[in-house]
C-alpha cells in the first residue's frame, strides 16, 4: 500500500507539473502558429499545423485515459498519435516563414520531447500501480481473508472448549453439592437415630420401673436420677 501510495502521488506529481502545463504551452503554440501562417496566407502551415494539433488532442486524449483507467490499449494509442503528432511537426518545419513562426515551433518541439518523456515515465508508473491493484493486492487480500476465515475457525473451537469446559465445571459443582447434601442427610439421619436411641432408652426403663411400681413392687430401681436433663429431673 506505501508503494501505491507513493507511485500514485509521483505520477500526479508528474502530470501537475509537466504533462498538464506543457500539453497546455503546445496547444497554445500551435494555435499562434496557425494565426501567424493565417496571417500571411501560410495555407500549407496552417494545413500541417492543425494536422499537428489534431494529433496531439488525441494524443493527450489517449494519455489521461490511460491514467484513468490503466488501459495499456491507450498507452499504445497515444504513442501512435505522437509518432503521428511528430511525422505533422516535421512537415510543418520546412513549410514555415516567419521568425515568429519558426520559434513557436522551436518551442513546441522543446515540449514535446518534455511531454513524451513524462508520458514514459508516467507509463512506467502506470504499469506499476496496475500490477500492485490487480495482481499484488488481490493476493495480499486472499490472504489476508484466509487467515481471518482461519481465526474465525479458531474462535469458534476455543468458544466451544470454553463452554464444554464451563459445562464440565457446572456438572461437578453440581454433584458436589450433591455429594454434600447426601452427606449431611446422613449424618443428621445417624444423628438423629443417635439421639433416638438417647432418648428412648431411658423413657423405656423408666415405663418398665412405673409399671413394676404401680403392681406394688417397692423395690425396683428408679433409672436415670443420675442425668441432669429433663429425663433426670
Amino acid at each position: 500500500f506505501e508503494l501505491l501510495t507513493q507511485t500514485f502521488t509521483e505520477q500526479q506529481t508528474l502530470l501537475a507539473e509537466v504533462v498538464r502545463p506543457s500539453g497546455d504551452k503546445m496547444i497554445v503554440d500551435l494555435e499562434g502558429i496557425i494565426r501567424a501562417a493565417v496571417e500571411e496566407d501560410n495555407q500549407d502551415a496552417v494545413t500541417y499545423t492543425n494536422l499537428s494539433l489534431k494529433h496531439l488532442l488525441l494524443a493527450q486524449l489517449h494519455f489521461f485515459e490511460m491514467i484513468a483507467d490503466g488501459s495499456e490499449m491507450a498507452a499504445e494509442k497515444a504513442l501512435h498519435e505522437f509518432v503521428l503528432f511528430q511525422g505533422g511537426l516535421n512537415a510543418l518545419k520546412g513549410s514555415l516563414h516567419t521568425q515568429e513562426e519558426k520559434d513557436l515551433y522551436a518551442e513546441t518541439e522543446e515540449l514535446f520531447h518534455r511531454y513524451e518523456a513524462a508520458f514514459e515515465k508516467a507509463h512506467e508508473e502506470q504499469r506499476v500501480i496496475n500490477n500492485l491493484t490487480r495482481v499484488e493486492m488481490p493476493k495480499r487480500a486472499a490472504i489476508i481473508i484466509k487467515d481471518a476465515e482461519w481465526l474465525e475457525h479458531e474462535a469458534i473451537r476455543i468458544e466451544h472448549e470454553v463452554s464444554a469446559a464451563a459445562h464440565e465445571e457446572i456438572t461437578l459443582a453440581e454433584i458436589e453439592i450433591i455429594v454434600i447434601g447426601l452427606i449431611g442427610l446422613v449424618l443428621g439421619v445417624a444423628l438423629s437415630i443417635f439421639m433416638a436411641g438417647s432418648l428412648s432408652k431411658p423413657i423405656r426403663a423408666m415405663t418398665a420401673t412405673m409399671s413394676a411400681l404401680s403392681h406394688g413392687d417397692r423395690d425396683v430401681e428408679i433409672p436415670g436420677t443420675e442425668r441432669h436433663d429433663e429425663i433426670g429431673e
